[in-house]
């Protein structure tokens, strides 16, 4: 009788997380041209006044492989989109969307539209091209953030500067301050957020933070969007809480 609870026990982790992965998708900002040669004369000039390191991650941030994390959404007016970060769609002209399937194979949609963007709240909206076949997305949580509260962060942080899936065991932490001011931190964001112990690393921006919702088909929903990392402290996590992503979803989609 234990090993049958055990067994149905890991199935149903394993059927969660791949239904949680169909969701998620690495967010890859494509430049033009003439946006591409100023960041390459820029960063040479960087380099060549001995900001080696500084230089170094902005041509892997913009001319190497940046990329980050994305949620797929359904939209007020039925259609589905990737909710990310401003600041992993920033200077870019479009964006390839890749979903990371569990088999090691992957799907990709390239040149989609950054419909809109919000960059006191580091919010964007992706819509996909029209004869894309998107059935998967997540649903946003109808409880408002609690101290105290088991959370999973979703996404894709880098492993030797790839993308590599991460959820459930190594994700998983609590909200440690529900309420958190975020002009503490920054100046231009002004609105709180919620700060958790969840695991993220670069490449983690743009992914859920998720809670155990019994009313979902995968078993979880969506509580905010992984955002900010602070160095200076541990395991400080900040994610921007729904009430400030449906309001921008309202003004992106509504019809």
């Amino acid at each position: 009788l234990l090993l049958l609870i055990v067994l149905t026990m890991n199935t149903f982790i394993f059927f969660s997380q791949e239904n949680i992965r169909e969701c998620v998708v690495i967010v890859r900002p494509s430049y033009s041209d003439k946006t591409n040669e100023f960041l390459k004369k820029f960063i040479e000039r960087m380099k060549k006044d001995g900001y080696f390191m500084i230089s170094e991650n902005l041509r892997m941030l913009y001319l190497g492989k940046g990329f980050g994390s994305g949620l797929i959404i359904k939209g007020n007016d039925g259609n589905m989109y990737v909710l990310t970060n401003q600041h992993v769609v920033k200077q870019a002209e479009s964006v390839n969307i890749e979903f990371s399937n569990i088999d090691g194979s992957s799907v990709n949609y390239t040149k989609c539209n950054i419909i809109m963007t919000d960059i006191d709240n580091d919010l964007a909206l992706i819509a996909f091209p029209k004869n894309a076949d998107i059935q998967h997305y997540l649903n946003f949580s109808l409880e408002n953030a609690k101290d105290g509260q088991e959370v999973y962060s979703a996404g894709f942080p880098s492993v030797k500067g790839n993308p590599s899936w991460r959820f459930i065991v190594t994700g998983k932490g609590i909200i440690s301050n529900a309420n958190f001011s975020m002009d503490l931190l920054n100046e231009t964001i002004t609105s709180n957020v919620i700060q958790h112990t969840a695991q993220i690393d670069y490449g983690s921006s743009g992914g859920p933070l998720l809670i155990k919702d019994q009313n979902e088909i995968n078993g979880y929903s969506v509580i905010g969007l992984n955002t900010w990392k602070v160095f200076s402290r541990e395991n400080m996590n900040l994610t921007i809480p729904i009430t400030t992503i449906i309001e921008f979803i309202n003004k992106a989609t509504l019809q």
